[in-house]
C-alpha cells in the first residue's frame, strides 16, 4: 500500500510540471505577441501622425472632442480598421491566429499526455494495489494461525498438569 501513494506523487509531480511548463510557453509566446504588435500599432500611429494634416480650426478640433466623449465602445473599435493599414491589420491576424493554433495545439499534447499517464496508473497501479493488499491479508493470516497454534500448544500443555493437580489431593 506504500507503493501506491508515492506513485501517485510522481505522477502529479510529472503533471504539474509538465502543465507549468507549457502554461510558461504559452505565455513567453503571448508576450511575444503583444511587444511585436504594439511595436507594429507604434510606427501606424507614427506614420498616421506625419500623414495628419493640421488644417482643421479650432472649433473642429472641440466638435471632435465633443462626439470623443459620445463614442461608444464599438464606435472606438470599429475606427481602428481606418487607422491600421490592411496589411498590418492582416499580420496581426495571421499572429493571433498562429498563437491560437499553437495554443490549442499544446492544450491538445498536454490532455493526451495526461489520458495516457492516468490509463497507464490505471492499468499498473490498480493490480499493484490489490496484489499488496491481498499480500497483506495473507500475512495476517498467517499471523493468526500461528498464534492459534501457539495457542493451541498452552493448552495442550497445560492439560497433563491439571490432571496432575486433582491426583494429589
Amino acid at each position: 500500500m506504500s507503493a501506491e501513494p508515492i506513485d501517485e506523487q510522481i505522477a502529479t509531480e510529472i503533471v504539474e510540471e509538465t502543465l507549468s511548463s507549457i502554461a510558461n510557453e504559452a505565455e513567453k509566446q503571448a508576450e511575444e505577441l503583444e511587444q511585436e504588435l504594439e511595436k507594429e500599432l507604434e510606427q501606424e500611429l507614427i506614420k498616421a501622425e506625419a500623414e495628419y494634416n493640421d488644417s482643421e480650426s479650432d472649433e473642429e478640433l472641440d466638435d471632435d472632442l465633443y462626439e470623443i466623449d459620445n463614442e461608444t465602445f464599438f464606435d472606438r473599435i470599429n475606427a481602428i480598421k481606418y487607422i491600421i493599414a490592411p496589411e498590418t491589420r492582416e499580420c496581426i491576424s495571421k499572429k493571433i491566429d498562429s498563437l491560437k493554433s499553437t495554443t490549442n495545439t499544446l492544450f491538445n499534447k498536454s490532455g493526451n499526455f495526461l489520458w495516457g499517464l492516468s490509463t497507464t496508473a490505471l492499468l499498473f497501479g490498480v493490480p499493484l494495489a490489490l496484489t499488496i493488499l491481498a499480500e497483506q491479508q495473507l500475512i495476517e493470516l498467517e499471523k493468526q494461525f500461528t498464534l492459534q497454534g501457539e495457542q493451541n500448544n498452552d493448552l495442550l500443555t497445560a492439560l497433563p498438569d491439571e490432571q496432575n493437580q486433582p491426583d494429589a489431593k
